[in-house]
């Protein structure tokens, strides 16, 4: 029997940020946002259906975890959360006319 950990600590301080985000063009892009850090992690909800999206440090790109509003969990692995290349924001997909809030942690 193997075990793998990985872990990496907390800084002295940490950044968070937390918006909103609506889209209601036709056919809407990705929403980016740019935090100025390099987020741990990213919680997004969709508001109107009442769906959670969450990255953790260490996922893959694209991949997230979903909880359903009837509280079904499960690994998203397209169409999830993405760190921006240059560590400075992340991306999520986005729904025509559906709220989002997000919050971001260093």
């Amino acid at each position: 029997m193997a075990i793998t950990q990985t872990q990496s600590n907390g800084v002295d301080r940490i950044q968070a940020a937390n918006g909103s985000y609506l889209d209601d063009a036709a056919t809407p892009a990705d929403a980016a946002i740019e935090v100025g850090f390099t987020p741990r992690y990213v919680k997004v909800e969709n508001q109107t259906d009442r769906i959670l999206f969450e990255w953790y440090e260490g996922m893959t790109n694209d991949h997230c975890i979903k909880t359903a509003a009837a509280g079904t969990r499960t690994a998203e692995t397209s169409g999830g959360i993405s760190i921006d290349s240059d560590g400075r924001g992340f991306s999520f997909p986005v729904i025509q006319n559906k709220q989002y809030r997000f919050r971001a942690e260093s």
